[in-house]
Parts: structure tokens; C-alpha cells; sequence
């Protein structure tokens, strides 16, 4: 990961009979300062698969992100299936004039 640097995360997910008082998200910490750089709104279920974007752009002192499946809010155990494909992180970069 490049400090300074715009980028977009995508991902797919799908899930059935989850069983949480709240739900999980996909997450991307920075692993060393723990800054929070991404967080996608609750996983809920769905048998078709569902897709989830974002962008944002790192601070001067981002070397590494990392992904986790996080719940909000933390505590219990997530009960359930969860499946997760094609995940993307791309820097973005502006279109020549």
C-alpha cells in the first residue's frame, strides 16, 4: 500500500442463516496504527451475491492495510455462512484531459 494514495476496494459476498445481534463487515484497517480506512455496511443476508465498494485515500504514514471481517459490535460469536469472492484493492488514478 502507497501512502498518499486513492484507492478502490470491491468484493463480493453472499450469506444465509445468520445468527448475530449485529452483523459483519468487511473492514480495512491499517494494521499498525489500527486507522480505519474502509468499512462496508452490514453483510445481511442474501442468496444472490451482493457486491461492495469503496474508496479512500491513506494517510502519509500508511504502509499496510488489512483485511478482516469485522462485527459491530464487537463481543459475541458470528453464527452463520458467509462466502466472499473477488476482492479488489486498485489505486485510482485521473483520467488524462
Amino acid at each position: 500500500m502507497q501512502p498518499n494514495t486513492t484507492s478502490r476496494f470491491t468484493g463480493y459476498y453472499r450469506n444465509a442463516e445468520m445468527d448475530v445481534a449485529g452483523g459483519p463487515h468487511m473492514a480495512l484497517p491499517d494494521l499498525y496504527t489500527s486507522t480505519s480506512y474502509f468499512l462496508s455496511e452490514e453483510l445481511r443476508d442474501s442468496l444472490a451475491w451482493k457486491s461492495v465498494v469503496g474508496e479512500f485515500t491513506t494517510r502519509p504514514d500508511t504502509r499496510v492495510l488489512v483485511f478482516r471481517i469485522q462485527r459491530l459490535p464487537a463481543g459475541s460469536p458470528i453464527r452463520g455462512k458467509l462466502w466472499i469472492d473477488d476482492l479488489r484493492l486498485v489505486e485510482v488514478t485521473e483520467a488524462a484531459p
